[in-house]
């Protein structure tokens, strides 16, 4: 990942036709917290940026699907979201 970063490091900021940045997929996909911390590097504001696919922040993502460190650095990235609410009003503690 640090390759294709350094090749080109805006990939961190382009959504995919669905509208997914590469830190949602990484959250979903268990990628490691190294990785993650890659990408939340690369462009801080994916942390801020809502997951229209599920409604919600990455944080919720990464109470859901993620290890404590990637839930440690996404909230160290943007800690507003600790207290944010998806469509259905939970804060990423109620969906941990």
């Amino acid at each position: 990942m640090d390759a294709l970063l350094r090749a080109c490091a805006e990939s961190a900021s382009h959504e995919s036709v669905d509208g997914w940045l590469p830190l949602f997929l990484a959250i979903i996909y268990a990628a490691p917290a190294d990785a993650v911390g890659t990408l939340l590097a690369a462009y801080p504001a994916a942390a801020a940026t809502e997951c229209e696919a599920f409604n919600c922040m990455p944080l919720h993502l990464a109470a859901r699907h993620a290890s404590a460190r990637v839930v440690r650095a996404v909230v160290a990235a943007h800690p507003p979201a600790a207290s944010e609410r998806d469509a259905d009003g939970r804060t990423p503690l109620h969906v941990a």
